[in-house]
Order: C-alpha cells, then sequence, then structure tokens
C-alpha cells in the first residue's frame, strides 16, 4: 500500500499536462480504451480493455554509468498495484522499450489476454495515434 500511496502521491503535479490523447480500438475481438497524459516531467498512461483501472505500474529510466559507452536505455519497472502479472510485466517492459520512454511513466495496464501480437498491436496503435497530434 506503501508504493501505491507513493505512486499517487507523484501523480499529484502542479502541471497542467501539455497533452492528453484519448481513443479506443478494437484488439483480439476486445474493445481497447486508451489514455495518454504527457506532463513535463512524467507521463500517464491508461491501456485497458475492462472499462476500469486496476494494475499500477511505474516505469523509470536507469541511468547507466556516463563512463561506460552504453547508449540503450535501461528501464526500471515496479508493480504498484493490482494483480501481479510476469507477463503483464513483461509487456510493460517491451511497450516502454518499443515507445522509448523518456521520462518516468505510470501506467494502469489490464488486458485480457497479454499475447505478444496484443501487445505489438498496442504499440503500433499508439505510435499512429500519438503522431497524428
Amino acid at each position: 500500500m506503501e508504493n501505491l500511496n507513493s505512486a499517487i502521491s507523484s501523480l499529484k503535479c502542479n502541471q497542467v499536462p501539455s497533452n492528453i490523447i484519448n481513443f479506443a480500438a478494437e484488439i483480439d475481438g476486445n474493445t481497447t480504451e486508451f489514455v495518454v497524459v504527457k506532463f513535463n516531467n512524467q507521463d500517464l498512461l491508461i491501456i485497458t480493455q475492462f472499462l476500469k483501472i486496476s494494475t499500477l505500474y511505474k516505469v523509470e529510466i536507469d541511468n547507466p554509468n556516463p563512463d561506460n559507452n552504453i547508449s540503450e536505455i535501461v528501464y526500471s519497472v515496479s508493480h504498484l498495484s493490482g494483480s501481479e502479472n510476469p507477463i503483464a510485466l513483461a509487456a510493460v517492459r517491451f511497450i516502454a522499450e518499443k515507445l522509448n520512454f523518456k521520462k518516468t511513466t505510470h501506467l494502469f495496464f489490464d488486458l485480457r489476454n497479454y499475447e505478444k501480437s496484443v501487445v505489438t498491436d498496442i504499440v503500433d496503435i499508439i505510435l499512429n495515434k500519438t503522431n497524428d497530434v
């Protein structure tokens, strides 16, 4: 519960979102709802097929040692609340890598099916919708 309270506290920002995108898409026979909220210091992403939010993850960028010539971003993914599911956790990491998260992102993520084709469709849809804006 402490992690959830900390996450909720960190979501409270004194900033107005710079961009909010809300849309839905049909994926694998399921209506999937998306909300993307961009702030200067963090982002919030909601992806659900249940018309509600329940499982919360936090994705942070781990800064590798600057002395190493590592250009690849390493993400730290934490489960904060809701049902623990290692496959969903791996899907969150996949989404972070494919969408190239640049700042801390809180992600509410609830799907009926976490198959790679579903998660890949989610990435493609988000890229298409956010590039249109």
